[in-house]
């Protein structure tokens, strides 16, 4: 991971500075300034970040350029990975397992890992989609008896299962809890006064939350329901016009994508604000919504049944 976001970063400075100048617009010195960096305390995701840094920043980059890690205290306050310590209702909302083996919407997917020996009844789509995309990364061939098609099937599998909580009656807690406390975060620093904030934020995360926050931002649909590819990435680009207006530019895996609601690929400032705040939570109201009754209703309402 930590080579594939170095090569891959290398190239995205190149780009960037190729449609920057093609924009013709004045760019902040990005590659010059401090970066902000933070990872989650698995030490993939901190491996990735450095990937990254010296993707953009080179081999030896300056002390100022420097990645600086914030451990968070993993079982009480991490926001860039979900986990049911912090937030019990995650865990129930989003049981994985539990639902690809009994969720009727994924029977189809079910019934396909039977020809390489996996009951229905124990199958881990996520758990088995992690390891033939690991082998995928590393050269490796699919595992004996393992067709494209069943590889597929089981790609599928792993998307519904993340996916069906987020289209159904409780889409917007769902996503709160999945991703609210980062989305939050996100806000702010987009928000921060560039002359004294850094003017590269850098968040390494997990899958598992790149998923439902693609889905906030309406890229990660019913219709276009894609796991992101290992080394997937989303950038946000903050652009200002010569009347001070400000428009936010998203891209994922390096194309210009439109943000639900905005209407254009370069989305009003305002606007993007309103669309992400309906799903971020400051950690206060986030601790809060876990613990409610009101929630645990919801919970209820919104989890499969055999």
């Amino acid at each position: 991971g930590r080579e594939r976001e170095r090569e891959k970063n290398k190239e995205t400075k190149k780009q960037r500075k190729n449609e920057i100048s093609k924009l013709g617009v004045e760019c902040l010195p990005i590659f010059l300034s401090l970066p902000s960096a933070r990872s989650s305390s698995m030490n993939r995701t901190k491996q990735s970040a450095q990937g990254v840094i010296t993707g953009l920043f080179g081999p030896r980059p300056s002390a100022g350029a420097a990645v600086v890690y914030t451990r968070e205290q993993f079982l009480t306050r991490e926001t860039l990975v979900a986990i049911r310590t912090v937030c019990p209702m995650f865990g129930d909302l989003f049981s994985w397992k539990v639902r690809c083996q009994i969720d009727p919407e994924l029977s189809p997917y079910r019934s396909a890992v039977k020809s390489i020996g996996v009951s229905p009844d124990v199958v881990d789509f996520i758990f088995l989609r992690d390891i033939l995309a690991g082998r995928e990364a590393h050269g490796f061939a699919l595992p004996a008896g393992v067709t494209k098609e069943v590889a597929s099937s089981i790609d599928h599998g792993a998307v519904n299962a993340v996916f069906l909580p987020m289209q159904r009656s409780a889409r917007q807690h769902s996503l709160q809890v999945a991703c609210g406390p980062f989305l939050d975060k996100l806000l702010k620093d987009v928000n921060a006064d560039r002359s004294t904030s850094p003017r590269l934020y850098l968040y390494s995360m997990h899958d598992t939350l790149l998923l439902p926050v693609l889905a906030a931002l309406g890229v990660f649909t019913k219709e276009n329901k894609h796991w992101p590819p290992f080394a997937a990435d989303v950038s946000f680009e903050m652009f200002t016009d010569k009347n001070n207006k400000r428009f936010v530019r998203t891209t994922y895996l390096d194309k210009e994508v439109t943000v639900e609601g905005c209407g254009s690929v370069y989305c009003p400032f305002e606007k993007f604000k309103s669309v992400v705040d309906q799903y971020a939570l400051h950690e206060e109201k986030y601790l809060k919504k876990c613990q409610s009754r009101e929630f645990k209703g919801i919970v209820k309402h919104n989890s499969v049944s055999h």
